[in-house]
């Protein structure tokens, strides 16, 4: 097995153009910095690696030395289905006896050993153990059996997470070579001078043990070298070693803020988690998940498959008794997070603290961490788990991001001090939700997903909660093959992306004090890690199921506690754009002439961050660009078959048609761009194709003043339940005591008072005869605290609820829910205010009134998928007063005669 290092008369420079890296070398220093895109300023001098590998050219370049009795390689060859970085990884299979360590090297040029010397690798295996080493030549000495120069092998740190990839590290050589070789010198004597030390080569030592041991590695990185003119005379004139020349030698590496390229966290758990659904493991892999969230145990042949790829499994732990009975064995070896699942009860607490216990005993293996969802009991469950996931519906909620950052704010400031939250991410509409469209809009397909909008805005808004990760649920699978689901897919890698950029600021940052805007309801969460500002620009006021992708500017931002040297950029898929920047009065003021909805902003002095950020862009530019270009696609496509149902009916139809042809244009250049690789052009065209569409969804959402918003496939469908509407006679109301004037009568009805026992709150109903809408009493709903002092505290869900009596509906019913509610003042303790749920759409699809001081008018359409009853819910979530009046649900009944969608110009109440 030939290596592809170079010997040591070989220059450095020589021996990176062997790597599929790109470098660039600077005479003075041999440093290679990624090249940075034409539109970015030149960068000033900062350190870099000298050496980067990502272990994925033709030929490998490890080999076995050293080699001792019972070691022998099974198999070596680049692994192009399991890596970290580039396009593959380095795959040993080896034979190893136990209590023994095979060691394989890795060549470099002669490293002169200085304090800046820093050594790092990519690895997984099968064992832990595994450890970096590099072999230290000290010129000065003799080894007296061989008759060259004398050797040291000096050790790094031990891998401790078999199955996952981990960054292990060679740091302060000079210190430890000197304290190696002052223990060498009682064994040999004190002639041993460490004095012009160097590094001849890399070696990981793989521990071995029965069958075969596995060894990836991916991404060798050598910092902190000096030039190869220092290097060859130390080399050769063992009289000049130890004397470094200050004007050769590669400045210190000093701080280096984390950067964005593809680490994971430090304690090397999932940050980006996909609800399994049965795909094929390599398709999430390729869409950027590190996790897969399964509700069960893996298999053997699941959790091999998981590990080649790189991937980790949450799930939920073996039974108490299966803990007991049997030892956790190798089929569960992939495994990073025991998922505990949602306990809503004290009781339920109490099974989960013992089934964590009988973990801590028998997961001996090593310590992976449990994940709980405890929505009433968030800060009980986080003294149980060691991560605790929040979550709560929001595609099908009329929600803004504001209301869903306090909301998570709230959450967190529960959870016990030092106990990170993961945060649940929707990637469809529930189950109600999307039964709920079809029977709404049934010539439209049943999938329904969550826009790139959508999922930008929600994880942006809770990293200012600090979430450490990301569980993305669904309840259908990614590998279909249908338009919404290729759509999914598509966004789900661009999301991924985007989060794998701000992965160090995730993983490692503290979050500061947010920048100010110059738009109104703009403002940017700013996360730091030690010399770089993280930006990300969130729209507060967007309800979270009206998100679109907003392109705006020129903005300003103010980011306060920012050094004055650090360089402004605004990062987007098309690469890095350096920006304007101005100290003003409290800290620098960053101008942006167009932001995207998707784009981060970066502050920094480290030129370093800033060089491996561009570095992270330009790798993923021509997938990203052939991402946005698809997903144009497919909406262009969408496009074409609604305005083959609707356009000849509109009155902008001839505007909408010239629309779609310039979209369709642009898409042919953009795929021109492509096929020439010519990004920055594709991109152009792109984003005049996202331009042209969103200027025609305007137009053809003009008429439509439905609240909710079904996604434009169901366009037609909306247009045409509009018409309906307006044009429906009104019906008769079914519900008994829905104007609350009689309670023996509502009772007698099947109204019901469910009031929950909540620590410290105290809780009414009544019929109040304080200024009724109608008639002479209205329904009025209150909760205080028993002590006015815990005013601020958080309460958990609503402690009283008002169930309304029956209504038979039978199934393909059209249903309208109206009713008037008043809520003098915003509650307290909660973000939800008055809640009107109906048995139909369910918790997920609540009506939410947050303050109301004079009467305001609701309406709500359902459609029954069969035969049952229809109840209103309303629930009173925080502390205040709210009062309902008029509550009615009718049948709608479709008029007569065809209805034409331009009846939907008369302007209606709106309908959630």
């Amino acid at each position: 097995m030939h290596g592809r290092g170079p010997g040591a008369g070989q220059s450095l420079s020589a021996h990176v153009g062997r790597h599929r890296a790109s470098w660039r070398c600077r005479p003075a220093a041999l440093l290679f910095f990624w090249l940075v895109p034409l539109n970015v300023f030149a960068q000033a001098d900062a350190p870099a690696p000298v050496l980067l590998d990502n272990m994925d050219g033709p030929k490998t370049a490890l080999r076995l030395t050293h080699r001792a009795a019972g070691q022998d390689i099974v198999d070596h060859f680049i692994d192009r289905k399991r890596y970290r970085f580039g396009s593959g990884s380095e795959h040993i299979r080896l034979k190893c006896p136990a209590g023994s360590s095979a060691q394989l090297a890795y060549d470099v040029p002669p490293a002169p050993v200085i304090d800046e010397l820093e050594i790092k690798a990519w690895v997984l295996g099968n064992r832990p153990g595994m450890r970096l080493a590099a072999t230290v030549v000290l010129p000065r000495t003799k080894n007296a059996n061989t008759g060259g120069p004398y050797e040291l092998l000096v050790r790094g740190n031990l891998s401790d997470q078999p199955g996952n990839w981990q960054q292990l590290a060679l740091r302060q050589l000079a210190t430890t070579v000197a304290r190696q070789a002052r223990v060498a010198r009682k064994r040999f004597g004190s002639g041993l001078d460490e004095r012009g030390a160097f590094v001849s080569r890399i070696v990981l030592l793989a521990p071995g043990g029965p069958g075969v041991s596995e060894v990836v590695v991916d991404r060798i990185e050598v910092y902190g070298v000096v030039s190869a003119e220092v290097t060859k005379r130390q080399a050769s004139d063992p009289q000049a070693a130890g004397q470094p020349n200050p004007q050769t030698t590669s400045p210190a590496l000093g701080a280096r803020s984390p950067t964005a390229s593809d680490s994971p966290q430090p304690d090397h758990y999932p940050l980006r988690i996909i609800q399994w659904q049965g795909e094929p493991m390599e398709m999430l892999a390729q869409l950027g998940f590190d996790g897969l969230g399964m509700g069960r145990l893996p298999t053997a042949a699941e959790s091999e498959q998981a590990i080649q790829l790189g991937l980790s499994i949450v799930c939920p732990p073996p039974t108490p008794d299966q803990l007991s009975a049997e030892a956790l064995g190798k089929a569960l070896s992939a495994v990073s997070i025991w998922d505990l699942g949602e306990q809503r009860s004290t009781d339920e607490l109490d099974l989960a603290n013992r089934w964590q216990q009988l973990l801590t005993r028998h997961d001996t293996q090593r310590k992976r961490p449990t994940l709980i969802s405890a929505p009433l009991h968030t800060h009980e469950a986080s003294r149980i788990a060691d991560r605790v996931l929040v979550e709560r519906p929001l595609l099908d909620s009329d929600l803004t991001l504001r209301d869903y950052s306090s909301w998570l704010g709230r959450r967190q400031r529960q959870v016990r001090p030092g106990t990170p939250i993961y945060t649940a991410v929707e990637t469809q509409w529930s189950l109600t939700a999307t039964r709920q469209a079809t029977a709404l809009c049934p010539t439209a397909g049943k999938q329904t997903s969550a826009s790139h909008a959508q999922i930008i805005g929600i994880t942006s808004a809770a990293l200012g909660a600090k979430s450490r990760g990301f569980y993305f649920r669904s309840h259908s699978s990614l590998a279909e093959t249908d338009r919404v689901t290729r759509r999914r897919a598509l966004i789900l890698e661009l999301a991924n992306l985007h989060l794998g950029l701000a992965e160090p600021w995730i993983s490692k940052g503290q979050v500061l004090a947010g920048a100010r805007a110059t738009v109104p309801n703009l403002s940017a969460l700013v996360l730091q890690t030690e010399r770089s500002h993280l930006l990300v620009p969130v729209h507060w006021s967007e309800p979270v199921g009206k998100l679109r992708p907003l392109t705006i500017g020129p903005v300003s931002f103010v980011v306060p506690a920012v050094a004055e040297s650090s360089q402004a950029y605004l990062l987007t898929s098309a690469g890095p754009q350096r920006l304007r920047r101005q100290r003003v009065t409290g800290g620098i003021r960053v101008t942006v002439d167009q932001l995207p909805h998707d784009a981060f902003l970066l502050l920094t002095d480290d030129q370093q961050a800033f060089s491996q950020v561009a570095a992270y862009l330009r790798r993923h530019a021509p997938r990203t660009a052939r991402i946005r270009r698809d997903l144009a696609a497919l909406r262009l496509e969408t496009s074409f078959q609604v305005a083959q149902q609707l356009d000849s009916q509109m009155a902008t139809a001839n505007t909408m048609q010239q629309v779609l042809g310039q979209a369709r244009r642009e898409l042919q250049a953009c795929d021109q761009g492509l096929a020439n690789g010519k990004l920055e052009e594709a991109n152009q065209h792109v984003a005049i194709v996202e331009q042209s569409l969103d200027q025609y969804e305007r137009l053809l959402r003009e008429p439509l003043h439905l609240a909710r918003d079904y996604g434009l496939e169901r366009l037609p469908d909306q247009l045409q339940l509009q018409a309906i509407l307006t044009r429906a006679p009104a019906g008769t109301n079914r519900l008994l005591g829905g104007g609350f004037e009689d309670l023996p009568a509502m009772l007698q009805a099947g109204w019901r008072h469910q009031q929950l026992h909540l620590e410290g709150i105290t809780s009414a109903v009544r019929l109040s005869p304080e200024a009724p809408h109608s008639g002479s009493y209205c329904l009025e709903l209150e909760a205080q605290p028993i002590d006015e002092s815990v005013l601020s505290m958080v309460v958990p869900t609503a402690p009283v609820w008002i169930r309304s009596a029956a209504v038979a509906v039978k199934g393909g019913d059209l249903i309208e829910i109206t009713g008037l509610a008043r809520v003098p003042a915003a509650l307290l303790g909660s973000i939800d205010g008055l809640q009107i749920i109906d048995s139909l759409g369910g918790p997920e699809m609540a009506l939410r009134i947050t303050a109301s001081p004079s009467w305001h008018h609701f309406r709500i359409l359902r459609a029954a998928t069969d035969d049952c009853d229809v109840t209103i819910t309303l629930g009173l979530t925080g502390f205040g007063k709210a009062q309902v009046d008029d509550l009615a649900v009718r049948i709608v009944r479709p008029p007569s005669g065809p209805v034409e969608p331009q009846a939907v110009r008369q302007r209606d109440p709106q309908v959630r």
